[in-house]
């Protein structure tokens, strides 16, 4: 009796076996997906606190000037970039606060008119601009003027699209002054010089005032 169970859950055991042998599997693998937007930080600083000017002002942005006068920086600010994206570029266009003057378009200066330029250098290229390093040309390449309403109103680039090419000219880039690269990498810092030409005649003695607005940009 004993063996005659034994043998029937032997066979039990073996039919089972070969059930599930015989029977086929179907595998659907499942999947999800994680979608990451990147949120990158582009931040930039100004140090202004050693500019000197050729004047004579020191340490200073506020500056007392005659008339048809031309001013430049002897000592410059610094723009420091802190950013989490490579190959940042910078946008400068000026703000105009003055109640009687206005920037000039085209880079020269006339009655109640004032000219501005800006250029960026190296941090190891101290020696001030030439003023013929302030080339003009409004919309075109090599073009350091500072006004509100560039290139059909927008900012000007510093580090134009296509304009790597050290032997260019970019705006606020004058390579045979600098040829620092135009785009900048977290922690990588420019000089940023500035020359102004005052109007020829003014109708006003007020106080006039202007910015210039520095802004960090994905490269395009």
């Amino acid at each position: 009796m004993n063996k005659m169970k034994k043998l029937s859950v032997a066979l039990a055991v073996t039919m089972g076996l070969g059930l599930f042998a015989a029977k086929a599997w179907a595998i659907n693998p499942t999947q999800f997906t994680v979608t990451i937007t990147p949120n990158i930080s582009m931040d930039v600083a100004v140090s202004t606190a050693s500019v000197d000017w050729n004047s004579g002002a020191t340490d200073t942005l506020d500056l007392t000037l005659a008339m048809d006068t031309t001013d430049y920086m002897v000592s410059p600010a610094t723009v420091t970039l802190t950013t989490t994206f490579s190959n940042t570029e910078l946008n400068i266009n000026g703000v105009d606060n003055m109640p009687d003057w206005s920037f000039s378009t085209d880079g020269t200066h006339g009655a109640n008119v004032l000219a501005v330029n800006a250029l960026l250098g190296s941090t190891s290229d101290t020696s001030a601009p030439a003023t013929s390093d302030y080339t003009y040309g409004i919309g075109a390449t090599g073009d350091q003027i500072v006004t509100t309403a560039q290139s059909g109103g927008s900012a000007r680039r510093y580090g134009l699209s296509g304009s790597d090419d050290g032997a260019n000219n970019s705006a606020y880039q004058n390579s045979g002054y600098s040829s620092a690269s135009e785009n900048l990498n977290n922690g990588d810092s420019r000089h940023l010089w500035l020359k102004l030409m005052t109007p020829t005649t003014t109708g006003s003695s007020n106080t006039q005032s202007f910015s210039v607005v520095i802004t960090a940009v994905a490269l395009d």
